[in-house]
């Protein structure tokens, strides 16, 4: 609590002698903001006042001794400021939440999937300059003799060919840019394009 706040509370608990209530009302009137605080605070005390008021009847400070503790000005000053404890509480628990179980991004980039026709073939593989030419199984796709991957591409130009069972490589028979692989081989270029 800093000091404003604190002339403030001692002014609506009626802990300010009277030169220290002129003082607060004069630092009032020379600060707009401190002005609008203070009236926030006002409006405060008097919606819980109110609510001490509207006790149910038989509940009386005779007939039910905590409305009486709820009276005193250390009880109220408490009441003012365990809303603000529960709101910190609740963003450090969020805060907390967030960082502890925190989920993995996705990883950046669009799914692209990779078809070749190849019946005969026992196994398939591909590599490409989109994961250092480590060779990545592919999987059948039904019984008609197409094989397929999925990878996840970030945008940019890859250079990529199938291998088949003999470690044969094959350009993708429908991109049509191509360049040779140093090899004897061509590689097939792929471009994947930003997502808008």
């Amino acid at each position: 609590m800093n000091l404003d706040e604190l002339l403030i509370s001692q002014f609506l608990d009626d802990e300010l002698a009277l030169k220290d209530k002129l003082r607060f009302l004069e630092v009032l009137n020379a600060q707009p903001e401190y002005s609008k605080e203070a009236m926030a605070l006002v409006r405060q005390e008097i919606l819980l006042d109110d609510a001490h008021a509207g006790l149910a009847p038989g509940l009386e400070e005779d007939a039910f001794p905590a409305a009486a503790i709820c009276k005193s000005s250390e009880s109220i000053r408490i009441f003012k400021y365990a809303g603000a404890l529960a709101a910190a509480a609740c963003l450090i628990l969020a805060v907390l939440t967030t960082v502890l179980y925190r989920q993995e991004a996705p990883p950046e980039g669009t799914p692209h999937r990779f078809v070749l026709y190849m019946p005969e073939a026992k196994e398939v593989s591909i590599a490409g300059s989109f994961n250092d030419w480590t060779s990545v199984p592919m999987e059948r796709a039904g019984h008609n003799g197409y094989w397929e991957a999925v990878l996840v591409l970030p945008p940019g130009e890859y250079r990529f060919s199938y291998l088949t069972d003999k470690n044969k490589p094959i350009a993708d028979p429908t991109i049509l840019a191509r360049e040779r692989d140093g090899f004897g081989g061509m590689n097939s270029i792929l471009n994947v394009a930003r997502q808008i």
